[in-house]
């Protein structure tokens, strides 16, 4: 039972890179690179109403995001990310501090497992590029997790731990056309040898709105999931996004029956300066 419950920490920071995916495409503009492992993605099309910074300008964002499915789970973050360009500008380190709340849940014949569990992360990393570029970061995880474990006949037992850990993620952003844009993640979780990764793509159908999809892979020997999902993306204000998401999610346990069904997103990004 307390492996499963493990489980959930690097969830939590896997879903953290993947709910890191919104962040206005604002011509010019140079976006966070981020442990866990995403950077928002950079500038995509839309001349801003205000011009944006120079690329060689620090800057900072607040980057935050909430998802939830049919499954029982659900999970929210919210937090500052800082970029520090130097030399010509094209290569940046980075910094941010998040913190985060994890809810899930699973069932077998005999019981079911409820775990809630706030946390936080803590990363640094280097970024090589503006509006196409490639980005790792490396930083320190930890939860507060509280595991229910109530069986079919009624007896309840519940369990509190800390978990900590590593996290190593890399970033890969491009854009083929001056509307669209690419994105490739990965993270790796030392924790619970947790691994995830998303392929992601959207494109500009007016100037403030863009449209585009995604797919997600993640897991370890205790859960694997399976996403496929759609997206819409709007910038109410220059250097301000908020995204919604939407898709068919399928998990496999090695303990209880699979899963499946939908998953709802929703992301926002804000660059201060």
């Amino acid at each position: 039972m307390i492996v499963r419950a493990h489980t959930g920490t690097a969830l939590a920071v896997s879903l953290t890179a993947f709910l890191l995916v919104a962040a206005p495409s604002v011509a010019g503009a140079q976006t966070p690179a981020t442990n866990a492992p995403a950077a928002p993605p950079a500038a995509v099309v839309t001349a801003p109403a205000t011009p944006a910074p120079p690329a060689s300008d620090p800057y900072w964002a607040l980057i935050g995001g909430y998802e939830w499915d049919t499954h029982g789970s659900s999970y929210g973050f919210f937090g500052p990310h800082y970029t520090h360009p130097f030399g010509s500008g094209n290569v940046a380190w980075t910094a941010r501090v998040f913190g985060n709340y994890l809810r899930y849940e699973f069932s077998d014949t005999t019981k079911t497992t409820k775990v809630r569990a706030p946390g936080g992360s803590a990363s640094v990393g280097l970024k090589f590029g503006t509006t196409n570029y490639f980005a790792v970061s490396a930083g320190p995880s930890v939860s507060w997790r509280k595991t229910t474990v109530k069986t079919n006949a009624g007896a309840e037992n519940t369990t509190d731990e800390t978990r900590t850990g590593v996290n190593f993620g890399a970033d890969i952003y491009g854009n083929p056309t001056p509307k669209s844009n690419i994105q490739v993640l990965g993270n790796f979780n030392t924790a619970d040898k947790y691994s995830w990764g998303r392929v992601g793509a959207k494109v500009d159908v007016a100037p403030k709105v863009a449209v585009g999809g995604e797919v997600i892979a993640q897991g370890n020997t205790d859960i694997k999931s399976v996403q496929f999902g759609g997206l819409i993306e709007v910038r109410p204000a220059s250097q301000m996004s908020l995204m919604f998401r939407a898709g068919y999610k399928r998990s496999s346990f090695d303990v209880g029956a699979d899963k499946t069904g939908p998953y709802f997103g929703i992301n926002f990004y804000k660059r201060l300066n």
